[in-house]
């Protein structure tokens, strides 16, 4: 692979700033293997990774993450060979679990506002009626400004922050299925299975499997 391919990242980039962050990691871990990197060459590699991701959203949402860009290369300069994947891979996550992009990404302040209350509160009870009390704003107005500034309904919405943050406790925490479900606003464990694998196609237990494999 030369040079030019290895440090392109902008189909990783891409398929982050589409909310992909499963094909960003697996396209990641695909390019990452079997390539034998120097000290040298692996810091650049995985600081040409951060800063691709930093400026993409920076020219596509005028909005500047410095801070998890900060943080991540402060990672890269601990990282071994060995531990090389799962640096890429937090970096990654980083950005999509990044609360100031989630919320900064969206322009009407109400929906900054919604959105705000619904991250902080992903493992409680979450309502239209809940969620619009909170911020002062009619439900009905709110409901539509979902479907115009976020391009899906409310429901829809909070259903997919909770699935995407299960999916990066399952693979990055000790939580129990059970924790797991309860973090993500599911007081029965076999409820939230059931949803997550509408989501994501298997059993919560599966992906933590593959994770530990990999």
């Amino acid at each position: 692979m030369t040079e030019s391919v290895l440090l392109n990242h902008c189909e990783i980039c891409t398929l982050l700033y589409s909310g992909n962050l499963t094909k960003a990691a697996s396209v990641f871990t695909e390019k990452t293997k079997g390539i034998l990197f120097t000290p040298s060459s692996r810091s650049i590699y995985l600081s040409s990774l951060n800063f691709s991701i930093y400026n993409f959203i920076l020219l596509k949402e005028n909005i500047s993450l410095h801070a998890c860009c900060f943080e991540n290369e402060k990672r890269i300069a601990h990282t071994t060979n060995d531990s090389l994947l799962e640096t890429g891979l937090f970096i990654i996550s980083s950005y999509g679990f990044d609360r100031q992009y989630l919320i900064e990404k969206y322009h009407n302040p109400h929906i900054k506002q919604a959105v705000s209350y619904i991250h902080e509160h992903l493992s409680e009870v979450l309502t239209l009626d809940i969620v619009s009390s909170a911020i002062s704003l009619n439900k009905t107005y709110l409901s539509q400004l979902f479907k115009q500034e976020v391009h899906m309904n409310f429901c829809d919405y909070i259903l997919l922050q909770r699935m995407k943050l299960a999916e990066n406790l399952l693979k990055k925490s000790n939580y129990s299925i059970q924790e797991i479900a309860e973090k993500c606003g599911y007081k029965t464990s076999a409820y939230f299975s059931t949803c997550y694998k509408k989501y994501a196609g298997q059993r919560p237990s599966i992906t933590r499997q593959q994770n530990l494999y990999n």
